[in-house]
């Protein structure tokens, strides 16, 4: 994880991170719901998503580096919906 610097964070309300899932890892794809949108400074538009470092402290991150979208709510199908809400 590097420290990049932000020019801007906004809310990112009602939007998710979804990649599939490789074999042997249950379901098909996981989703991480965005807590905001973050402007770097290269002008590069990125979802941040909560996670607990070491101590249990929550802090923004980038989603995982693999492959996947940005999806809107209505565009998540209704098993990752309710996938999500266990999250």
């Amino acid at each position: 994880m590097s420290n990049t610097s932000y020019k801007q964070i906004i809310p990112a309300t009602d939007w998710y991170f979804r990649h599939d899932n490789v074999s042997g890892v249950a379901g098909k794809s996981t989703v991480y719901q965005l807590a905001a949108w973050a402007l770097k400074e290269n002008g590069e538009v990125v979802g941040l998503v909560t996670v607990r470092d070491d101590n249990g402290r929550p802090k923004l991150v980038t989603p995982p580096p693999v492959l996947g979208d940005y999806l809107h709510k209505e565009q998540l199908t209704d098993d990752e919906k309710e996938w999500a809400k266990r999250r």
